[in-house]
Parts: structure tokens; C-alpha cells; sequence
């Protein structure tokens, strides 16, 4: 393993969540489409991913930053590698059952999953203000909330795919 956290996709969010991870202290991969965006972000600890199996392969923890679930679904499906000892986390937002699809497709490649729901902006994850709700594997999240807490707040919320985003819908809605 090349990095502690694979990040892919280098938007607003993406980046953010790279550059903290990386002055926490993580080697992190960063993989986007258009590769200027991601070598935008080159620095300390930041270097790039070539593809999206390269991101899978060379970190024990991948985050999945993309526009939707079905892109990261996809990504991972047609990437094709032994997920086995790997965590993937997604910050799309998802209903259950798509969550449930993309835990399977992580699942088939022999991978953990997480769902990663962010409460706050990319400027608030930058500043260590972003709140982490995290739900799926809990053996996974137990092994890697520690990144998690070192940027922002981390919380645990249910073994249930899907249940970090019903639960930062809620808190974001006010219930």
C-alpha cells in the first residue's frame, strides 16, 4: 500500500477532504477525471492516483467524492480490483436501497463499506468545522474514524447502509 487514504474525485468536497487528510498527517492518493483538477491539489503528502483501480489498490481507506452514487457505484464496478482489507466510503448522497447496491458492488469485490454523509461546506471541512456521519461496517469505521476525528467530528450512526444520510437529512432539516 503507496498512501493511507485514496481520494477519489477532486471537486470542492474532494479536495477538501484531501488537503485535510493530508496536514493531519495521511499519505493520500487523489484520482479525478480531469487530472488538472486533481494536480491542482499536488503537494506534501498529496500525490495522484493514475485511475480509479490505482486509488482502490494502493490505500486501505478509498473516499468516493463524486456527483452521485450511481458514479461511484460504477467507478468501482468497472475498476475491478481485490477490494479484500479495503474500505470504501461514499459522500453521495443515497436512499437505502442505493446504498444497499453500492455496499454489494464493494462487497463483491471482497471490500467493506461506509457511507460517509458530510454536514457542512468544503470551506468548513477545510477549517476542521465538517461533521463526519458514518454508517455501514462497523468494523471498518472503528478501524479508520481516527482520520475522521483528527479533521472534524466523526459519529457513528447505524450498521444500516444508508443511515448516515437519513440521519444528516434529519439533523440538516432540523427533526
Amino acid at each position: 500500500l503507496m498512501s493511507d487514504v485514496s481520494v477519489v474525485g477532486a471537486g470542492a468536497m474532494g479536495g477538501a477532504l484531501a488537503q485535510v487528510l493530508a496536514a493531519a498527517g495521511a499519505d493520500v492518493a487523489i484520482w479525478n477525471r480531469t487530472v488538472t483538477r486533481a494536480q491542482a491539489l499536488i503537494g506534501p503528502r498529496l500525490h495522484i492516483a493514475e485511475s480509479v483501480a490505482a486509488s482502490l489498490s494502493s490505500s486501505p481507506l478509498t473516499v468516493l467524492s463524486v456527483s452521485d452514487h450511481e458514479v461511484a457505484r460504477t467507478l468501482v464496478a468497472q475498476a475491478d480490483v481485490d477490494l479484500r482489507g479495503r474500505v470504501v466510503a461514499s459522500t453521495s448522497p443515497v436512499s437505502p436501497d442505493q446504498a444497499s447496491a453500492l455496499a454489494a458492488t464493494v462487497s463483491a469485490g471482497g471490500g467493506s463499506y461506509l457511507d460517509l454523509a458530510i454536514l457542512g461546506s468544503a470551506s468548513e471541512v477545510r477549517s476542521g468545522a465538517g461533521v463526519f456521519l458514518l454508517s455501514g461496517d462497523r468494523a471498518a469505521y472503528a478501524t479508520h474514524c481516527g482520520w475522521f476525528e483528527q479533521i472534524g467530528t466523526a459519529a457513528w450512526v447505524d450498521d444500516q447502509p444508508g443511515a448516515a444520510y437519513v440521519s444528516g437529512t434529519a439533523v440538516v432539516l432540523g427533526f
